[in-house]
């Protein structure tokens, strides 16, 4: 009876011991960032990044619309220089260059009364992101090409 005591005192010891037990660190993928676009009380686009590029969202022309930016957590408290590079306007609140402690930048986009592309250029030190907008061309549906597609707020803030 003691003898199978110890054995399995063993046992419990080898595999307490053994390369099995060892855990080893989970390694997570870098955090991208993710955008936030109200585009009105009841409508919103979210999206992430795709390496340095979010996803085509479409505005209407001359549509001002509130983009929020969530950064990785250490990347807070540093300038964001934006500049629209095919038109439009941006204001910042503010103090709004700044990420803040959170890892969020928000700005308001206005689109250009013309329809076709209008990028943003958000450039952080040597990292930039681009935010492409498609101003719709409602006379010719046709020559607009596919975009997020808003999701419903409820009219609740998100």
């Amino acid at each position: 009876m003691q003898l199978k005591s110890i054995y399995r005192a063993c046992v419990i010891c080898a595999f307490a011991f053994s390369p099995f037990a060892v855990a080893e660190p989970v390694q997570t993928a870098p955090k991208l960032p993710s955008l936030l676009v109200n585009l009105g009380p009841t409508q919103a686009v979210i999206a992430s990044a795709n390496g340095q590029i979010f996803p085509l969202v479409g505005v209407q022309p001359d549509q001002t619309v509130q983009v929020t930016v969530q950064y990785p957590p250490d990347q807070a408290l540093q300038t964001v220089q934006a500049t629209p590079l095919d038109g439009g306007t941006i204001s910042f609140p503010p103090g709004g260059t700044t990420i803040n402690a959170n890892g969020t930048i928000t700005f308001a986009f206005t689109a250009t009364h013309d329809p076709g592309l209008n990028q943003v250029s958000l450039q952080q030190g040597s990292v930039e992101l681009g935010v492409e907008f498609w101003v719709f061309d409602n006379s010719d549906p046709e020559n607009n090409p596919p975009t997020v597609q808003p999701i419903t707020t409820g009219g609740q803030p998100l």
